[in-house]
């Protein structure tokens, strides 16, 4: 038997020849209605790309109305921006599920779904940025929504030339492809008709605002890096965490660049996550029923809950754009990754350890996880695998560590360090033992009952146990950090729904238990991760809003506009301080920022952000330069009224409330909370000074 063999019979994969699937081929007829219906769903986001920059306009009205409808709106806010939204999906996943129906990716709705995005990652990214090349400036709206169409059309003609030469596999031979489809569809718009206003409306925090700047970069460069001079924004996103950047381009040129686009990729994210916890949930038994495709729904619900409302380090709100589409990203990508190995696609795994490697620092580390424990689990040993992912790993790493020299000779802007390899080891300056309440940061967004599955472990298959190893490496990796954010456990939320999905019972009648318990649990999850109110934060859009900046072209991501807007901590501190939110309120300059007025005053103006070289302006007072900008003040009691503000917080479900003092490294202990070891200042008790060492590398504290 060979090593291919033997790898699927331990992993436990499906091994049904494609044959044996009755009308497994796609044909001529499938492939009319399948090119038809996805071309004829993208049009109407070509039509409609102006609504979801109307709908983002009505956010002064929708301050106080938040989660009720707008008045006289209704049409607009829950009919055509979902319909946009929905369409632009599938302007975006075309070109990719076109070319992976070419390239045989189409046996299961789940893999097809992967497979497709994976390449759109590649395609619309890379035809978007040869065309803002060759223009001259960025391709928007209509243009842009006709390059996407151009590119889906020449992909569905390689699928009929493929088709001329052979029968590409038809998705929806597998049984309950259409229904998983069609909740990949409908649920996540569902979310954004019942959640509009956290889309629309809410003004950024800080990570939210980082990720919109970020973002903005790509829709005039080829990578989202910062110059130096840009200041503290240069640092993120690096190399291990840029990839997020590339689709929120394309709903950013679509629509333009407005908040609501950087928030809705984590809708199309959502609903390929299903399909890819489904692909590496099918096993040689069985395939996916529909009692378990609304159990894994609804426990990605629960989760979808948890990141929107209650991921956050900033005190007021958690934002959609970030960590959320991100983390969810990363999780598509993984398992992309995870089911690549599975089934033996060497050539697709490569293309999703390069997208799990530029999606997020946690992409190496679920990766390397998986490479260590195959030898302890996998009979016999499968070198010629486990040498194809190891070389395809170091190959990531040998790019991620030549890329920044090679922008460099280049002139070009260097890669953000804030995730690299030393800044990491900041994590590991300060350590706990004792933290767990931490348990429930993972057992209830991954539904609950899914983690008693990493259990059952004479249930499990070899390719399971693959999952449930790499799931308890990475919990325990981040649970003795004294310093966690919810967001750094999202593998643990979302593996064990695909470990539960892979221990499903078979047979319907054996079935039955499991569902109703796993779907009991799965609602109880649901309500546990509601926050304590859908009120929408809107206290950094009114601050924003009596400032000024004259530094520079906001509008094309000046760098020098940013790195003046740091001066802003000169009157509000960072939401990270000892003083928010109980005694003051603060938050991020670029949040701020993002709402001033870019050249221009107004009556409301209370702070001027300018050229340190210009004259003062009428009636205001110096609080802060730099050298080449100044911050000015107009009035001391409207400055002192900010301070005062308390929006409520803190912010989402009770259960996943982590305190300031865990969140941020705050070297002293807690109040009530774990004892925190300061591994620096032990280690110096001990004789071993290793300061010198970490200032010559240029680890912060």
């Amino acid at each position: 038997m060979s090593e291919r063999s033997r790898l699927g019979m331990f992993l436990g994969l499906p091994s049904t020849p494609s044959g044996a699937l009755l009308n497994d081929a796609m044909g001529r007829a499938r492939f009319a209605r399948l090119t038809g219906g996805i071309l004829f769903l993208s049009l109407p986001a070509i039509v409609l790309h102006r609504v979801v920059r109307q709908a983002a306009a009505l956010a002064p009205l929708a301050e106080s109305l938040a989660p009720h409808p707008v008045p006289g709106h209704g049409l607009l806010v829950y009919g055509l921006v979902p319909l946009a939204f929905l369409s632009a999906s599938a302007l975006f996943l075309a070109p990719g599920l076109f070319l992976a129906l070419a390239l045989g990716r189409g046996e299961r709705v789940g893999g097809w779904l992967l497979s497709g995005l994976a390449l759109s990652l590649v395609t619309v990214s890379l035809v978007a940025g040869v065309a803002t090349r060759l223009a001259g400036a960025p391709v928007t709206g209509v243009a842009f929504g006709l390059l996407c169409l151009g590119l889906a059309v020449a992909c569905a003609g390689l699928l009929h030339w493929k088709l001329q030469r052979g029968l590409p596999p038809w998705p929806f031979s597998q049984a309950n492809g259409g229904f998983l489809l069609a909740l990949s569809v409908l649920l996540p718009v569902g979310l954004l008709m019942t959640l509009a206003p956290k889309f629309l409306w809410e003004s950024f925090n800080g990570d939210g605002a980082h990720a919109f700047e970020s973002s903005r970069l790509v829709l005039r460069h080829a990578l989202p890096f910062w110059p130096a001079g840009a200041g503290d924004v240069a640092h993120f996103p690096g190399v291990n965490s840029m990839l997020f950047a590339f689709p929120n381009g394309w709903y950013l040129r679509l629509f333009g660049e407005v908040d609501p686009a950087v928030r809705l990729p984590f809708l199309l994210y959502l609903g390929v996550l299903a399909g890819a916890v489904l692909a590496v949930g099918d096993t040689a038994e069985r395939l996916a029923s529909r009692g378990l495709i609304l159990v894994v729904w609804t426990s990605l619900l629960a989760f979808a809950l948890a990141m929107m409302f209650s991921a956050s380090y900033d005190p007021y709100s958690a934002d959609v754009a970030l960590p959320a589409a991100q983390d969810t990203l990363l999780m598509v990508c993984f398992l992309g990754w995870v089911h690549s190995f599975l089934v033996r696609s060497w050539r697709w795994l490569i293309l999703f350890t390069v997208l799990s490697y530029t999606a997020s620092p946690s992409g190496l580390l679920l990766m390397g996880f998986w490479l260590l424990v195959i030898p302890l689990v996998v009979r016999p040993h499968p070198w010629a695998a486990f040498g194809r992912t190891a070389a395809a790993l170091f190959g990531c790493l040998l790019a991620g560590a030549l890329l920044p020299a090679l922008l460099g000779a280049l002139g070009l802007p260097r890669p953000g360090e804030e995730h690299g390899p030393l800044g990491l080891l900041r994590y590991f300056a300060y350590l706990q033992v004792t933290d767990w309440k931490r348990l429930a940061l993972v057992v209830v967004p991954c539904g609950i009952l899914p983690i008693a599955s990493l259990f059952l472990w004479r249930r499990q298959d070899e390719g399971t146990r693959l999952l449930t190893l790499v799931t308890l490496g990475y919990f325990l990796f981040f649970f003795f950090l004294a310093h966690v954010s919810l967001h750094h456990f999202v593998p643990v939320m979302v593996l064990p729904v695909a470990v539960a999905a892979r221990v499903w019972p078979g047979p319907e009648r054996r079935a039955r238990a499991w569902r109703m318990a796993w779907q009991g649990t799965a609602a109880i999850a649901v309500l546990l991760s509601l926050p304590r109110s859908f009120a929408l934060a809107d206290a950094r859009r009114r601050v924003g809003a009596t400032i000024s900046e004259s530094v520079g072209d906001y509008a094309n991501s000046d760098p020098a506009v940013l790195h003046a807007s740091t001066l802003l901590h000169a009157a509000f501190p960072y939401d990270g301080e000892a003083s928010v939110p109980d005694t003051s309120y603060g938050g991020s300059p670029l949040a701020w920022n993002r709402y001033a007025l870019h050249g221009a005053r107004s009556d409301s103006t209370n702070y001027v952000l300018q050229r340190a070289e210009r004259p003062a302006p009428a009636g205001m007072r110096l609080l802060a330069a730099d050298g080449d900008a100044a911050l000015y003040i107009r009035s001391d009691s409207v400055w002192q009224s900010q301070l005062a503000l308390r929006p409520p917080t803190p912010v989402g479900s009770p259960v996943y409330f982590i305190p300031r003092g865990i969140l941020f490294h705050r070297p002293y202990p807690l109040p009530g909370g774990p004892r925190i070891i300061d591994v620096q200042a032990s280690l110096k008790r001990a004789g071993i000074d290793l300061a010198p060492l970490l200032a010559r590398l240029g680890v912060r504290r």
